[in-house]
Parts: C-alpha cells; sequence; structure tokens
C-alpha cells in the first residue's frame, strides 16, 4: 500500500470514529414518553419491573438469561458460582469482544471503507496537498 493508499485510510477510519460515536446516542433514543407519565407508573418502568419480577420467579428462564453476561462479574473481582476463574475470563473476554466489536467497531470500519471508497471514486488521481 503506497503512503498515499495509507493516508487515505486512516483518515477515512477517523473520520468514520468521529462520525459513528456520537451518533450512535441519537440513532438508539428511545421516545421521551416512554420513560415519564403524568399520572402512575412510566411505561418503561412498568416493562422493567415485570421483566425482573419474570427471572426472580422463573429459575430457568433467569439461568438462560444470565448466562454468558454472567461472566462480566470478573470485572469486579467475583467469580460466579460454579465457575472456574479461567473459565469465567474467557466468557468474560468473549462476551466483551463480540459486543464491542458489534457495537463500535464494525460501523467505524463499514463507514471508513465508505469514505475511503468514496475517495478513490472521486478524488481518485490527485494528489493529498504536502
Amino acid at each position: 500500500m503506497s503512503p498515499n493508499k495509507r493516508t487515505v485510510a486512516v483518515i477515512s477510519l477517523v473520520a468514520a470514529a468521529l462520525v459513528w460515536l456520537p451518533v450512535v446516542h441519537f440513532l438508539f433514543r428511545p421516545a421521551t414518553a416512554y420513560f415519564y407519565a403524568e399520572r402512575g407508573i412510566a411505561p418503561k418502568a412498568q416493562e422493567m419491573a415485570a421483566r425482573h419480577l419474570a427471572l426472580w420467579t422463573d429459575p430457568q428462564g433467569r439461568e438462560a438469561e444470565l448466562g454468558w453476561r454472567e461472566a462480566t462479574t470478573i470485572l469486579t473481582g467475583t467469580i460466579p458460582p460454579k465457575a472456574s476463574a479461567a473459565a469465567t475470563m474467557l466468557k468474560a473476554l468473549l462476551y466483551m469482544g463480540s459486543y464491542f466489536g458489534a457495537v463500535v467497531l464494525a460501523p467505524i470500519l463499514i463507514i471508513g471503507a465508505g469514505l475511503q471508497w468514496f475517495w478513490d471514486q472521486f478524488v481518485g488521481g490527485r494528489q493529498l496537498p504536502q
């Protein structure tokens, strides 16, 4: 890869990160009415209470729900019961790596590739200012 192409690739990735990271907040923001109620309990609070009650009353549902995510407790210095430290560490690293890869890294790489394609298509033969 020539230095010119490498520079364009780095600039594309940095620009993609600068675009994606602030936009994540706006793309995944729910409606305000979901968190507020004039009278009574807000819909989100009702939903959360029902979910927690279901988790604590159904042992199989709780076990399935807490499976991999429970392994991340090793970050706070605790290990789930009936689990080895090595297995918990591996599960925690795999869980966090897949989560951050999907939510943060993948969109940045996609946007960066799009920016580099745009640069190659429309600015392609021109030299960068030195």
